[in-house]
């Protein structure tokens, strides 16, 4: 009765069997991907593909390992390959969020280092012959041995040891993949693929964990980043996935890190851009200054001087029009800037797909292929928020703004423009106890709500009294006001909590929440305190110290 006669379609987290069944039977389209291609795109070993298949950076991995004895020959193939890595990532293939996942800290596994230098020193003495496949197999012993000691499970309650991570992880198959340093943030980009191949970005977040891979809440929009950059990475894992078919929404994982191989001091254009133009000879002798001198002097042209007795004087040059000499102008003033920040960090003609002459990298770590958390709660958010979103700039503007902006003082950093903080579904274990009526009364009272004049406050996008779940988001003019209202909120929520469950929990609690945002509270504190930087600016110094 709700659908009949009416434009509906239905829009699952995860497309399976039961999913196409009940829009059969509602006789309303799925938009989502058809069945047949999640073996493709539902899994972190196929979405690897279709980031090779965009020609997107990505870091080193290994894909589709179903077997014990592969899983630890081709971690071992990666240490050996990679040696400059520090942390390895290990995800099972279909789950999602931070649930699947374990990392590997090589600082915490010296006996590979160990296993390393004997083999410098037997290549060093044995002419190299067989020191590879001998720094295999010693390695791979080492991990056989030692792993299950080292390795760290992020979601204990769903895997609470080595044992039988490991066992799903070689029955549903995953990767293993690198970790870079100098993380500066996470970003997401998140897509709508129409079934007429259309792609459009519908928003971008930016991760904030409590501890490593845990992700508990995202900022909306990302702070840290280049949107011409995250737009041109959206686009092209868009156009890959409707190439393969894909309808429905996805969002594309991102990690910028400090460039390992910029070129840092270089005066003149951002991101360490130089402007000069002399260029070098070949063979590395710089070009000297007075090198058109050198070469033209001494000649003599076999037309007549202009000072020369029987010059006419006649207009020999014509005169360019104004509006010519304002291309020609334009034309110089754009070849003297440096390349935007985007064509060097997606610059395909280097290794590692950025330029050494930018600040940051980035690399395309995952791509889920269903409606995250996120894209779930953006409509919910923007629609009592009265906001948009800006695919070009990467900010979400009031629909409505005030026509006076002082009106905006005390309110946003910039008038007419908001921040959000989205947190993840988690568990209020005493909640059961509650009603909605009770739960909102509180709340009530202890003034968690919403401003429907200045569009700033609180909203619970899901919630769930009878199962003890739910996600806030706060709405403010910063990233640090949304902080303090998302801390406001939850310290209610931790005394409803209280007699919450002490061993590890599968699904997120309250207490992860408030450590990812003290956590970051502080970091931004102290890049405050450091650069004197706005709270923007600060957020991102944060992140780069973290």
């Amino acid at each position: 009765k709700l659908v009949r006669g009416r434009n509906a379609f239905l829009v699952p987290s995860l497309c399976g069997p039961a999913e196409e069944q009940l829009a059969g039977e509602l006789e309303v389209p799925l938009f989502g991907p058809e069945i047949r291609n999640l073996p493709v795109l539902g899994t972190k070993s196929g979405t690897q593909k279709v980031i090779r298949m965009a020609g997107l950076p990505a870091p080193p991995f290994a894909s589709e390992v179903y077997d014990e004895e592969d899983f630890y020959t081709q971690l071992a193939e990666l240490l050996v390959g990679y040696p400059e890595v520090r942390v390895w990532v290990i995800k099972i293939d279909d789950e999602h969020g931070s649930r699947g996942h374990a990392y590997i800290d090589m600082h915490r596994l010296k006996v590979v280092a160990d296993v390393r230098g004997q083999m410098a020193h037997l290549s060093q003495t044995d002419a190299g012959a067989g020191t590879v496949e001998q720094e295999l197999k010693a390695i791979r012993g080492v991990l056989i041995k030692d792993l299950h000691r080292r390795v760290e499970i992020v979601n204990k309650g769903a895997y609470p040891d080595w044992k039988e991570y490991l066992a799903e992880f070689l029955k549903a198959g995953g990767i293993i993949q690198a970790a870079p340093p100098g993380i500066v943030s996470h970003p997401s980009i998140h897509l709508r693929i129409d079934p007429d191949g259309a792609v459009s970005v519908v928003g971008t977040s930016e991760a904030v964990f409590a501890k490593p891979f845990l992700k508990t809440s995202s900022f909306v929009p990302h702070i840290t980043g280049p949107p011409e950059a995250l737009n041109k990475v959206g686009m092209s894992i868009g156009r890959a996935l409707a190439a393969k078919g894909m309808i429905g929404f996805a969002t594309v994982d991102l990690v910028l890190f400090e460039n390992p191989t910029f070129e840092g001091g270089a005066p003149g254009g951002e991101d360490g851009v130089t402007n000069a133009t002399t260029p070098a000879l070949i063979g590395g002798t710089p070009y000297p200054d007075d090198a058109p001198g050198m070469l033209f002097s001494g000649l003599r042209s076999p037309s007549p001087a202009m000072t020369e007795p029987g010059f006419t004087g006649r207009n020999f040059y014509p005169e360019v029009p104004p509006s010519r000499m304002d291309q020609y102008h334009q034309m110089v003033e754009a070849s003297a800037k440096p390349p935007p920040a985007v064509e060097l960090q997606l610059d395909p003609s280097v290794p590692g797909g950025v330029s050494s002459a930018s600040r940051l990298a980035l690399w395309v770590v995952d791509v889920d292929v269903r409606m995250t958390d996120e894209v779930a709660a953006l409509p919910s958010m923007q629609l009592a928020a009265q906001l948009k979103f800006d695919a070009v700039s990467h900010t979400l503007q009031l629909i409505n703004p005030p026509e006076d902006l002082a009106a905006e003082e005390g309110v946003a950093e910039t008038p007419g423009q908001r921040y959000a903080l989205l947190s993840h579904t988690f568990t209020v274990a005493g909640w059961n106890k509650s009603n909605y009526a009770s739960v909102f009364q509180t709340c009530k009272q202890k003034g968690i709500s919403f401003d429907l004049f200045l569009n700033v406050g609180t909203l619970f996008v899901h919630m769930d009294v009878f199962h003890s779940l739910a996600a806030v988001c706060t709405v403010a003019g910063s990233p640090k006001q949304c902080v303090q209202k998302m801390g406001a909120a939850l310290q209610y929520l931790a005394e409803a909590d209280k007699g919450g469950p002490a061993e590890p929990s599968e699904s997120l609690v309250v207490r992860d929440i408030q450590t990812a945002l003290r956590q970051w509270s502080k970091r931004v504190a102290k890049a405050e305190a450091d650069t004197k930087a706005p709270v923007v600016g600060a957020v991102a110094q944060a992140n780069f110290a973290a």
